[in-house]
């Protein structure tokens, strides 16, 4: 089956396929039997409401956090692609489906720019935020840091006692931010294996 859609994948010129599986899914021998490559591995951190510590550090003050609206889409999507790697960036098909299922999106803006968003969604046993962006050249200022606060706020105020979100290894600031709020790593890991559809391209390790 895998040899068939890569095959009809190929045809349509996608040069190559990742797929996210923890270690002890069944499939994940098989796919590395088939050239799939570790790339990357994705932690689990949650924070249960009342445990969180005092926030801290002001955002600057020409910047502020306010709920987003459809006209803000566009630059959302813009955003979002300058500001993740693949194959973490949602095209602008998965950015409409985000923008309408998403439980609240928050936009933090400066000079009538939006330069950062995160976004959350609603789970019967918990909330979980989805999407955490700041402009590059807006980071190191505590804008993540309170949109975050802005996303777990409006979490817990629908009664939800658990919070969550994902990240990749390689991205210790995010880490480092998450640890700094409350948040704590869960136990095991999701492992990102890639495999390069076109012959002779070197593999990730």
């Amino acid at each position: 089956m895998f040899a068939d859609v890569e095959a009809r994948l190929t045809a349509q010129g996608v040069r190559e396929l990742w797929c996210v599986v923890r270690s002890s899914d069944w499939l994940s021998p098989y796919l590395s039997d088939h050239g799939y490559a570790l790339a990357d591995r994705l932690f689990t951190y949650e924070i249960r409401l009342g445990e969180r510590p005092r926030q801290w550090k002001n955002l600057p003050s020409d910047v502020s956090i306010r709920q987003a609206t459809a006209d803000d889409l566009e630059a959302i999507c813009a955003l979002d692609a300058l500001s993740f790697d693949a194959p973490w960036r949602y095209p602008p098909a998965l950015m409409h489906v985000m923008f309408e299922r998403a439980f609240e999106i928050s936009v933090a803006e400066r000079a009538s720019q939006i330069v950062g968003y995160a976004s959350s969604k609603l789970h019967p046993w918990n909330g979980h935020v989805v999407r955490l962006a700041v402009h590059p050249s807006a980071r190191r200022h505590g804008i993540g840091r309170a949109l975050l606060n802005d996303q777990v706020s409006r979490l817990a105020q629908t009664g939800l006692r658990v919070i969550s979100l994902n990240t990749q290894s390689s991205n210790w600031a995010a880490q480092q931010l998450y640890r700094q709020l409350g948040f704590r790593r869960l136990s095991g890991e999701v492992r990102v294996l890639r495999k390069s559809l076109i012959q002779g391209e070197d593999e990730v390790a």
